[in-house]
């Protein structure tokens, strides 16, 4: 048994892109900042067969097709014991795969970056003669599940003091709870060309207004319908607009007759680029989304949130007077042609939104996974290994 090292696993479950993103995001600060040998795991997946990952697979459906459904079960699980009773039936198939990956490996720290993490490696563990530190970095802005607590984490890392509290509520010991702000890639707010050579860089037109639309890893948040309205509207601007793994939709965007210059993506690693580009964010209310606009300087306009986590966030977006909230298409249209034709206003959400998003949140995050792992007495000083992968 190794006496320490540089390894950390960095556990989680692709459920939407946020969770990767996040993932993506602190295994960077580890790799530069510590030389960490980071290893980015789906957990769920090491079981196909489980109740968990069978969730997750029906997950892109649920909230493009039937997101209330989302809420429903959201909220009638959102209770420690009622979680806890179903946690434990969903464990027994991911903890044996789950264990037999941390005996393999063995990694100095264990870092979730979804609920459903937490139970199949704390689970997996108790099964083993292993005492690794668990810290959740808990990636809601607002509303916070009772699956992201459990006793047994050492620590939990926090986007914002609304999500701090929520987690409190749940029952963590305050000393555990550390606010950290939500870990975003270390390009976000970072570029160094301007909006427009970004712009030059895509195609677009260097001087004219640019939107950048949004619907998250699976393309969801009614976007065909927002694109549709943006683009009637006599406005001089142009639209960049992803869609995920949503494929269908964006074969029908890539075929529409747009009267406005518009760039159609699908799931892309250049959202830094995007987003510098930009002028404005329209997008639902995931998190991920929401925190990268913020650190990258760029009001949003809120469209739709998933019933359940994402509860609260379009009201968090307007009370820090960094976006609006829209509620319809038409919303959304009216506060794209109110910010275009208001640079104050713009100008000062934009201000705004720089100051609401710490861009070294994950270098924050790193820190303390690392303060965790040498505390008990794990970190290898020498250790020179530099590493991330699958």
């Amino acid at each position: 048994m190794s006496t320490g090292s540089r390894r950390v696993l960095v556990a989680m479950a692709d459920a939407g892109g946020g969770h990767r993103a996040v993932a993506l995001a602190i295994s960077a600060a580890l790799g530069d900042q510590h030389r960490a040998e980071v290893r980015i795991e789906d957990v769920m997946a090491l079981s196909p067969a489980s109740f968990p990952q069978r969730a997750i697979r029906l997950y892109p459906w649920v909230i493009r097709h039937a997101p209330t459904l989302n809420g429903i079960a959201f909220h009638a699980t959102d209770h420690r014991r009622v979680y806890g009773a179903l946690a434990g039936l969903g464990s027994r198939r991911v903890r044996g795969p789950v264990a037999a990956l941390l005996r393999a490996w063995e990694p100095a720290v264990v870092v979730t970056t979804h609920p459903f993490a937490n139970r199949a490696v704390l689970d997996a563990l108790a099964t083993l003669d292993l005492h690794i530190p668990v810290l959740a970095a808990v990636t809601e802005l607002v509303t916070v599940h009772a699956s992201w607590f459990d006793a047994r984490l050492d620590a939990y890392l926090v986007a914002s003091t609304i999500a701090r509290a929520a987690v409190l509520r749940h029952g963590a010991d305050p000393a555990q709870v550390h606010l950290t702000g939500l870990p975003v890639g270390p390009a976000f707010g970072c570029q160094e060309q301007s909006a427009a050579q970004a712009r030059r860089a895509l195609g677009l037109d260097p001087c004219r207004f640019t939107v950048l639309l949004v619907g998250g890893g699976e393309g969801a948040g009614r976007l065909a319908r927002q694109v549709a309205a943006l683009d009637a509207y006599d406005l001089d601007l142009q639209m960049l607009v992803v869609c995920g793994r949503n494929v269908r939709l964006r074969v029908r965007l890539q075929q529409h007759a747009f009267r406005h210059p518009a760039r159609v993506f699908g799931f892309v690693d250049t959202m830094p680029l995007l987003m510098r580009a930009a002028d404005v964010v329209v997008t639902k209310g995931g998190p991920t989304t929401i925190s990268e606009a913020l650190a990258s300087e760029r009001p949003v306009i809120v469209t739709s949130i998933i019933p359940g986590q994402e509860e609260g966030n379009d009201r968090l977006v307007v009370e820090e007077g960094v976006g609006i909230g829209a509620t319809s298409a038409d919303e959304m249209v009216a506060a794209v042609v109110r910010l275009a034709r208001d640079p104050r206003l713009h100008a000062e959400m934009a201000r705004r939104a720089g100051r609401a998003a710490p861009r070294d949140a994950a270098a924050r995050a790193a820190h303390l996974i690392v303060d965790a792992a040498v505390q008990a007495g794990r970190w290898e000083a020498s250790s020179v290994a530099v590493h991330a992968g699958e």
